[in-house]
């Protein structure tokens, strides 16, 4: 899938998650508050084999230019704990490499996560869950036209929050702006 960035096209593939990308992946180390995104040296063995189960919906986004540019994944393991997710929608995740993060990149990224879902799973809703402090990411999505849902204290992180947001399909998207 071809996405602009800027004023350049950025070729963009999802592809099944290997164990070689698993493990780059489980390396990576964010800086500052984004450091909780990174994977404890104790959990390292656990965090690999989650990415790798199938049933956790997990894939690597290829680069041409970058290499693997990041991940993502679909489904209840794209959820934090004390959401209420009671409506239905497909749970996105995702993740960009650090190096990669803040360069202006994440729209793109973020595009093709969701074309490549329209294709597996149909013009579904999408809600994804997003740590609020991480404003990089919460203006990407809002940017792709996600819109506020609901926020919520993490049940697993004391002191952390986090914000839902939610894209309705595309059929009812066109369908309420042409009024009918």
């Amino acid at each position: 899938m071809f996405t602009e960035t800027g004023r350049r096209q950025m070729h963009l593939k999802l592809t099944s998650m290997t164990e070689e990308f698993a493990r780059e992946i489980v390396g990576w180390r964010y800086p500052g508050q984004y450091e909780l995104y990174n994977s404890a040296p104790s959990d390292v063995e656990e965090d690999v084999q989650a990415l790798l189960k199938a049933e956790n919906a997990y894939y690597a986004v290829w680069s041409d230019e970058y290499g693997l540019f990041g991940f993502c994944c679909y489904g209840p393991e794209a959820q934090a704990p004390g959401g209420d997710y009671s409506e239905a929608a497909l749970d996105v995740g995702l993740g960009i490499r650090p190096d990669l993060a803040g360069r202006g990149m994440g729209l793109a990224f973020l595009e093709a996560i969701l074309a490549f879902a329209r294709e597996q799973y149909g013009d579904v809703r999408f809600r994804a869950t997003i740590a609020d402090f991480n404003a990089r990411s919460r203006r990407v999505f809002e940017k792709a036209g996600f819109r506020h849902e609901q926020a919520f204290a993490s049940a697993a992180r004391p002191g952390l929050e986090f914000v839902v947001v939610v894209k309705d399909p595309l059929s009812e998207t066109a369908e309420d702006s042409s009024g009918g």
